[in-house]
């Protein structure tokens, strides 16, 4: 679920690392980027595995930046 709010606060980094094959994650990056928590040059980093990478790169919209062993890792831009 989406839920729009106006942060106190926008960030230059966000690390996220949540389990590997749990998708709500899509909805946290989704609800970050629509209430913009990000600063205007801000990021967001998200370990996943490579087994989900079909489906990571259709929701977040970017091929991963970088594999190491069978980890997976995306940034994210607002």
């Amino acid at each position: 679920m989406i839920t729009k709010r106006s942060p106190e606060k926008k960030y230059d980094l966000i690390l996220a690392d949540p389990p590997f094959f749990k998708e709500d994650v899509y909805d946290v990056v989704k609800n970050l980027k629509v209430n913009n928590y990000l600063k205007e040059d801000g990021m967001i980093v998200i370990e996943r595995s490579i087994q989900t990478k079909t489906a990571d790169i259709f929701n977040f919209g970017v091929e991963p930046f970088k594999i190491v062993g069978d980890a997976c890792l995306y940034e994210i831009h607002p």
